[in-house]
């Protein structure tokens, strides 16, 4: 409510018509001047009130913090959510002004909340993902999609069909057989499906797999396992059959199995043997020698050169006078390549990436990059660390590192030792205190006891149980939750 006094409402109207031809272009600031006469300092109201709303500003722990969004386009200023950022990135202001000034780039690699102005839902995306092109649509408010994807699906049987979920189990059985679920389900190995069953397609999620030939596991991505079992069915279809005629399904093994000549069929034993045993007979001797050295060269395809490998070939940044048909594999030449996950650029020679494996050192953790610092991906993660840690090392941590760091509950103040990667891959609800997780499993315990007796009683389920749990966990209310966490020692909270 803006309360106008006399001499207010007099001159408004006349300010308010120069200042929108100021505003449009249409008139100089000194013209503006100039015609607005005794109507100026209303005039300089307006100018002021239009510049400030550029800014967003908001006061965190009696400091002031004010976002500069006029890198950003008009969109998302409307949509970025001052307030919730001012709490979240408290740590960024300077302790010496009480007024810190933050330039909210489009580059930026910060995760900030924002606020969709059609639906008010609130969700969090880094500005960087939310100004490129290619995946803007993806960062964009999650219950606008969700809503615009129902209603594309209510159209018609037709629509609906498209986004139906493929399961990797359904289409490719022969890969879901070597899914090494020991390894997979060990939660430090970062793979947060249940069972093959669960692995939908396409899946970018790294897993692990077990080789049938020698019965060693690897890693490698869903993705990346089933185009080269499809490039390969495709390569051994035209080599065994001329590019006509029936097909030979082939069993995918691991890439060093691939690499040493390999191969396994479908066909049975002796269905092998019989054929040997025929040819043998029908033909000479002397061509037995020249037989088998063919079964060998058409069977067994060896990786020589970059053009063999299609994952290599896919991430390789070639120069105009490089051909892939004469770039060795094993060969020690320095090379430019693009990670096909984060399209971070770094140099390796072609044996490290065939022979030695060396995978992108932005997605392992080995180079420190803005986005994959623990810092600016993880800020929630970073307050829970104890403040026995110094600085400088939480600086230098990324979310991939295995470091074991202590951390403080946020629920129940205790402390328990974990590693940053393990600790990054839980979000939401989880917790990674193993005291809150044991009252958890008791509480479930307590509920499956009482709902087995309701059951049997035929009585209806009575909730003591989670009021006895709550009242014992002091968790009623969030006012009360709220004053235990101040009540308590915050000399380890950041």
């Amino acid at each position: 409510p803006v309360v106008m006094s006399h001499s207010l409402a007099n001159h408004l109207p006349q300010a308010v018509s120069v200042g929108l031809q100021f505003v449009r272009g249409e008139m100089p600031l000194r013209g503006c001047i100039a015609q607005s006469r005794f109507h100026f300092p209303f005039f300089a109201r307006g100018l002021v009130s239009y510049s400030a709303a550029r800014c967003c500003s908001a006061v965190k722990g009696g400091r002031r913090i004010r976002f500069c969004l006029e890198a950003l386009p008009p969109n998302l200023q409307g949509e970025f959510d001052s307030e919730e950022n001012a709490r979240t990135m408290a740590h960024l202001c300077h302790r010496a002004s009480d007024e810190t000034v933050i330039n909210v780039l489009p580059s930026w690699a910060h995760v900030v909340l924002w606020r969709c102005s059609v639906c008010s839902a609130q969700w969090a995306s880094r500005p960087a993902d939310r100004t490129d092109p290619q995946v803007a649509a993806l960062h964009s408010c999650p219950e606008c999609l969700s809503q615009k994807h129902s209603a594309e699906q209510g159209e018609g049987t037709r629509e609906k069909t498209r986004y139906v979920k493929r399961k990797l189990a359904d289409v490719y059985p022969i890969l879901a057989s070597q899914w090494d679920a020991c390894r997979n389900a060990v939660a430090h190995n970062r793979v947060l499906f249940e069972s093959v069953a669960h692995v939908p397609l396409p899946c970018a999620a790294m897993v692990w797999w077990r080789c049938p030939h020698c019965r060693i596991p690897w890693k490698e991505t869903v993705d990346s396992r089933v185009h080269r079992f499809v490039s390969q069915q495709g390569n051994f279809d035209h080599q065994l059959t001329g590019g006509h005629g029936s097909s030979v399904h082939t069993i995918p093994l691991c890439p060093t199995c691939e690499n040493r000549g390999a191969h396994h069929s479908e066909l049975s034993e002796s269905e092998n043997i019989s054929s040997t045993q025929s040819t043998t007979q029908e033909e000479h001797p002397e061509d037995k020698k020249v037989l088998s050295l063919e079964n060998k060269n058409n069977s067994a395809t060896v990786k020589r050169f970059l053009k063999d490998d299609l994952l290599l070939l896919a991430e390789a940044q070639l120069r105009p006078s490089d051909d892939p048909a004469m770039i060795p594999l094993r060969s020690d030449k320095l090379m430019t390549w693009k990670c096909r996950r984060c399209d971070y650029e770094f140099v390796a020679s072609m044996a490290s990436r065939f022979v030695r494996n060396e995978q992108c050192p932005q997605c392992s953790g080995k180079k420190r990059t803005p986005l994959n610092l623990l810092t600016i991906q993880r800020p929630d993660v970073l307050r829970e660390v104890a403040r026995t840690v110094r600085r400088s090392k939480l600086m230098s941590v990324t979310i991939h590192d295995d470091t074991v760091l202590p951390f403080v509950c946020r629920t129940c103040m205790s402390v328990y030792r974990c590693p940053v990667r393990l600790r990054c891959l839980l979000h939401g609800q989880a917790t990674a205190c193993p005291k809150c997780q044991w009252h958890r499993a008791k509480l479930a315990r307590e509920l499956a006891i009482s709902s087995s007796t309701a059951n049997a009683s035929g009585k209806p389920l009575r909730l003591s149980a989670i009021k006895k749990h709550r009242r014992y966990r002091n968790r009623v209310k969030e006012s009360v939750l709220l004053n235990e966490l101040r009540m308590r020692d915050v000399s380890l909270m950041n």
